[in-house]
């Protein structure tokens, strides 16, 4: 594949950082520090979207890739994890996993 497909999905993985960290930093002491529970509302929303179309994405480039099933299931699990998506991309680039960067 081409280097755009690797540029879309590292993209689509730090906005997806970018949502959780919103959700977890703004939205969630929004929601219970000043007492503004419509915060949660979009940004968990969002976030909830951005996760299931990385997620997909991942599934998608593993595919085209041929990554390995176990490096996918430790994908899946970073996914969940705040700064998982950035992390992911740091240890596939290093490895080389989706090609040369």
């Amino acid at each position: 594949m081409d280097e755009g497909t690797r540029t879309w999905f590292y993209w689509l993985g730090r906005l997806e950082t970018a949502s959780f960290v919103a959700l977890l930093g703004i939205a969630m002491p929004l929601k219970y520090v000043a007492n503004q529970p419509a915060a949660v509302g979009w940004v968990g929303w969002t976030h909830g979207v951005l996760l299931i179309v990385y997620l997909i994405a991942l599934l998608s480039v593993a595919r085209v890739y041929r990554v390995g099933l176990v490096r996918v299931g430790v994908a899946g699990v970073l996914a969940l994890l705040p700064f998982g998506p950035v992390l992911l991309e740091w240890l596939w680039r290093r490895r080389g996993v989706l090609g040369p960067s």
